[in-house]
């Protein structure tokens, strides 16, 4: 079974939401893959700041971390040597041009612990809204829902949000809409 965590945007705020988020989504001796192809810039900082992250809320855990490899060949075997993988907020489209070049990704994700935050949390999906590109789109197809992050925060009004809304719920097929508030994270066994 797979065990995925779909957190909202703030992950890096102190807040004890996120030091539940944290504390729950790690074994005692978990591999870390930190994926952070949706990112432009600042990788090494995003990098060192989501390792800090994860230690200061797990600090009696033997963690290990690596920053995952572009590169499907090298990342695959990272992938396969990891217990969890985090994939950092940023461009969606970079995570869906990655993981879909992954043959049988479902499968090899067998067992390992996802974590996706904002951006990263809707690849997964089989429908998802792209703040990024203002528009419903298809996901991994991984989990049978439609997602949408960013749901009532400070960064969008009541109307956009009910406009995302109906357009995931008219969009193909009927499926279960997440919807994820600020600083909140679901989470899915499959």
């Amino acid at each position: 079974m797979t065990h995925f965590f779909l957190h909202w945007w703030i992950a890096s705020a102190d807040s004890e939401t996120n030091e539940i988020f944290f504390q729950n989504i790690c074994n005692d001796w978990d591999k870390i893959l930190i994926c952070l192809f949706g990112k432009e810039r600042d990788k090494e900082q995003k990098f060192i700041a989501t390792k800090d992250r994860f230690l200061y809320y797990n600090s009696k855990k033997k963690l290990s971390f690596e920053s995952a490899s572009e590169d499907i060949h090298s990342l695959l075997k990272q992938i396969k040597s990891s217990s969890l993988i985090y994939l950092v907020s940023g461009d969606n489209q970079k995570y869906l041009n990655i993981f879909s070049k992954i043959p049988d990704i479902k499968n090899i994700l067998t067992d390992k612990t996802i974590v996706w935050v904002s951006a990263g949390s809707l690849i997964w999906s089989k429908i998802f809204y792209s703040q990024n590109e203002e528009r419903v789109k298809t996901g991994l197809w991984l989990l049978p829902i439609k997602c949408i992050v960013h749901w009532w925060s400070k960064y969008s009004s009541l109307s956009t949000d009910e406009e995302r809304l109906k357009l995931l719920e008219e969009y193909w097929e009927k499926l279960p809409i997440i919807k994820i508030p600020e600083q909140e994270y679901k989470e899915f066994t499959i």
